[in-house]
């Protein structure tokens, strides 16, 4: 089964938006593309999305500035579950996501001012949200919560709990960089057209980049359990420096610097391969590429559960 997916977002800005400015917002728009799956997943459960394909069919960056997005979710349901089968295909919203290619990019718009929500909120604990960034978040995630046939409470919820505490600053990032080319100017602000426009006082509020980068640490931790990790030795004799992996977090493949627990035997670990790959509870420790972006450098592993030790 295909979900369409057509998702345009378009700057208001009355001058041309810098180059680097609008790569930000696409790497912003891979980040939230990345975690959508995940999102879908817990608003039809049973769900599966097994592939989404996109492409960038539309850039500009004159007045006004433009990115559109073009592409299809291909998505299965369990065949174990029969009856939720036959009670998805009447809900009203997955007919919503079938028949409606902007569909899917409400619940982008709703990501990106929940995120920002998100990142004011952490920024200013002591005060209560934002009335302007507040008042879109409320508007937008009812908006989509109706489409989807669910309730705005049950998809805050849903937010809340799908992502986890590294995926929430992501796409507390991601909204930041969303949102900057819009303080370049007063009065601008982002829009869906046709779908949804954010208020420019919202615009305005959500954190900028810089902001984020000074509150936030240099690392950030995720635990994983029953993670797969394909081991590479570069050093046998070095536990610390001479291993490397590669990792699958969030739909990606991620190689990484491998940290052993002291209690692994060294000659257990050389015997690790490329073609035997271990199953392990691990933390992974992310840290700033060069464009501020947080991502996986090591593995540090913490039990091994296969092939046993």
């Amino acid at each position: 089964m295909e979900l369409p997916f057509q998702h345009t977002i378009r700057f208001t800005n009355e001058g041309a938006i810098g180059l680097s400015d609008l790569g930000q917002t696409l790497i912003a728009h891979e980040i939230a593309f990345s975690l959508l799956p995940k999102i879908l997943e817990r608003i039809f459960p049973g769900l599966i999305v097994n592939r989404f394909a996109y492409e960038l069919a539309l850039l500009s960056r004159n007045s006004p500035a433009q990115e559109e997005f073009i592409g299809k979710l291909f998505v299965n349901v369990q065949e174990t579950v029969e009856e939720y089968i036959k009670s998805l295909a009447d809900r009203v919203g997955f007919d919503f996501m079938k028949t409606h290619s902007h569909g899917l990019s409400l619940v982008v718009i709703a990501m990106f001012l929940i995120g920002g929500l998100w990142a004011w909120s952490r920024l200013n604990p002591a005060t209560p949200a934002n009335v302007h960034v507040q008042g879109d978040n409320n508007v937008v995630v009812n908006l989509t919560a109706e489409s989807l046939g669910i309730t705005g409470d049950d998809l805050r919820v849903i937010f809340d709990d799908a992502l986890s505490a590294h995926q929430k600053r992501q796409l507390e990032r991601a909204s930041a960089n969303v949102f900057a080319p819009s303080k370049s100017e007063i009065g601008a602000t982002v829009e869906v057209p046709g779908v949804y426009r954010v208020s420019p006082e919202t615009a305005a509020a959500i954190p900028t980049p810089e902001m984020l980068e000074d509150a936030d640490p240099l690392e950030e931790y995720e635990t994983i359990n029953d993670a797969q990790i394909n081991v590479r030795a570069t050093n046998l004799d070095d536990r610390e420096h001479g291993w490397a992996g590669l990792i699958k977090i969030s739909g990606r493949i991620w190689r990484v610097r491998i940290l052993w627990p002291s209690d692994v035997p060294l000659d257990f670990v050389k015997r690790m391969s490329d073609d035997s790959p271990i199953v392990a509870d691990v933390i992974i420790i992310y840290r700033p590429n060069r464009t501020g972006e947080f991502v996986p450098k090591i593995a540090s592993v913490q039990r091994v559960h296969s092939p046993g030790t």
